[in-house]
């Protein structure tokens, strides 16, 4: 009984953890996307571009996160 009450408990600390990454990520890239949209003179380049420097700025920071995720599920014991 004890068992499965502590990993209910750990299962729901690591739901909690995984919003929160989940949250900053959206945050952190929509930072990335309000900073990156700056009106150029070609509209179709400028697209093109934005959506690269969005996932060229984003992806490491999904990349830090993933490796994180190993830290936040792993065992206390």
């Amino acid at each position: 009984m004890v068992g499965q009450r502590d990993l209910r408990n750990e299962i729901c600390s690591n739901q909690i953890y995984l919003k929160l990454i989940i949250l900053l990520y959206k945050k952190c890239s929509l930072d990335h996307f309000t900073i990156h949209t700056v009106p150029s003179q070609k509209p179709n380049n400028h697209q093109i571009s934005n959506t690269f420097g969005i996932v060229q700025l984003a992806f490491p920071h999904f990349i830090f996160w993933l490796r994180l995720l190993p830290i936040f599920f792993s065992p206390l014991n």
